[in-house]
């Protein structure tokens, strides 16, 4: 579990550090050498090697890396972005150079060289890229050359992906203590390229009011518990699947399946009688209780009193029947709910029903399904995705896992995980519906062990994708397909 930065709370650890006694010399020099050792380890070629320096402590990072290449023997060349004045330590840095006999430049043949080192700007950013600055990094992305970036590609937000006028399109960034929000968020994730996160002497403390939000990997998964010896189905706990709509049902078969390969206990499918013999079929270990159209509701009373927890919404649709049948739920459930999908949809156009929610909820908004909810634009939700599901799930007094290329899942206490996994194989029709049958049994087996269940389950569903997309192919990588899956990957929780 990592925890991922704003530009902001990147400057108070870095501050903190630097008050402790530490010189931000020496922390620069450990910044330097680590951007070498990631050249070294990735064997790149620093016979022509270019730094593009700017005027701020970033250039000086650049600086003192052309020193440390100058030490071995190399020749780089330092190209200084010219206009403005140095910060400190970049004028100490440049003196420092000045023993070694590294040509500095105010120009050079971008398309000769094998490595490009972006220094120019850091995490700081706050302005739009023009002028000079602008040219250099044109030429830097026409350059045929390798290209690393210091900390995070020049041009790109750390606090929220977007491109500051321009951007530098980096082959691998090294950046340094802890990952930045725009390190994942687009359009900054396909910027970054390949990203090293190298340890530099400057602790990650917990950060008051902000620096909540965390990844987690696939080690992180390792670490949940794994099955008791002497357990049971009942063990793993009895998922509702509300899903389906008449004649609709492969919704509500990728939830269940997806549940049940998973690790749940035992699944029962609520859905419309038209749906029986295709859910049987399809998914023999779920037991199966279906409604007729306008039916009275003591089915599904019976069906939640079985359960120990229950998702809603996968191909539920949108019709009276559906919105009477989601309002009978809210009514009657008392068990910890996924709400996904179509019951959403039904929330946001009756919004009355949201007071009427008394158990604990999780909410599974895509973009266009926030936008309704909360009525904001979805380019807005998009641009401010963290603190959109944050603040709507502070709001609510739910978690919210709002689903997007990063996707974020928030809780009511402001904590937040963004994802970091993502695969474009999730493109795809009911990858969402699968999401929601891992949330729900994710729910049974880790709510006891883990409040953060839910980021756990959304990154166990991007990994296993992402190994569907291996054994087949992104383009190729359907629903289907993920839950194949999911039976020989679910090996990691055990």
């Amino acid at each position: 579990m990592n925890k991922i930065l704003t530009a902001s709370e990147m400057k108070y650890c870095d501050d903190a550090r630097i008050s402790s006694g530490l010189p931000s010399l020496v922390l620069m020099e450990r910044a330097a050498l680590a951007v070498l050792k990631v050249i070294r380890e990735n064997r790149l070629d620093t016979s022509k090697t270019l730094i593009l320096a700017g005027n701020g402590n970033n250039g000086a990072d650049g600086v003192a890396l052309a020193r440390l290449l100058a030490e071995e023997g190399e020749q780089p060349v330092v190209l200084l972005s010219g206009g403005g004045s140095f910060s400190e330590q970049m004028k100490q840095q440049l003196a420092a150079l000045e023993c070694y006999g590294v040509r500095i430049a105010q120009d050079d043949d971008f398309s000769s060289k094998s490595l490009i080192v972006d220094a120019l700007f850091g995490i700081g950013l706050s302005r739009d890229i023009t002028g000079r600055y602008a040219e250099i990094i044109e030429k830097a992305n026409k350059s045929p050359a390798v290209k690393v970036a210091v900390d995070i590609p020049s041009g790109i937000s750390a606090d929220d992906g977007s491109i500051c006028g321009c951007a530098l399109k980096a082959d691998i960034t090294v950046t340094f203590a802890a990952a930045k929000r725009g390190h994942f968020l687009y359009p900054g994730k396909d910027y970054t390229g390949v990203l090293y996160i190298e340890p530099v002497g400057i602790p990650i403390p917990d950060i008051p009011e902000t620096g909540n939000v965390r990844s987690l990997g696939k080690d992180d998964l390792k670490k949940l518990p794994g099955r008791p010896a002497d357990s049971h189905k009942g063990t793993f706990g009895k998922l509702l699947v509300v899903a389906g709509s008449r004649d609709i049902c492969g919704a509500a078969y990728l939830s269940a399946a997806a549940a049940l390969k998973t690790g749940a206990g035992m699944v029962m499918v609520y859905t419309h009688s038209r749906n029986r013999t295709a859910i049987l079929s399809l998914l023999p270990e779920a037991l199966v209780m279906t409604y007729e159209d306008r039916e009275e509701t003591m089915r599904l009373e019976n069906a939640l009193e079985w359960a120990d927890a229950a998702v809603i919404g996968p191909g539920l649709s949108t019709g009276n029947d559906s919105v009477k049948l989601l309002e009978h739920f809210i009514e009657y459930n008392t068990h910890p709910a996924i709400l996904d999908a179509d019951a959403l949809s039904i929330l946001a156009a009756e919004p009355r029903l949201f007071d009427k929610i008394h158990f604990p909820a999780v909410f599974t908004p895509h973009i266009g399904e926030m936008s309704r909810l909360m009525g904001k634009p979805a380019a807005e939700i998009k641009k401010n995705l963290i603190e959109t599901a944050v603040s709507y799930a502070k709001d609510k007094g739910i978690a919210c896992v709002l689903k997007d290329a990063a996707t974020v899942t928030a809780y009511p206490d402001g904590r937040a995980y963004l994802n970091t996994t993502g695969t474009d194989a999730l493109a795809t029709a009911g990858s969402g519906d699968v999401l929601s049958g891992i949330l729900g049994s994710f729910l049974m087996q880790y709510a006891k062990n883990t409040d953060a269940w839910a980021a756990y389950a959304v990154c166990f569903h991007e990994l296993a994708a992402a190994e569907t997309a291996r054994l087949y192919s992104k383009s190729g990588t359907t629903a289907k397909l993920i839950v194949d899956t999911l039976a020989s990957f679910s090996s990691v929780l055990d």
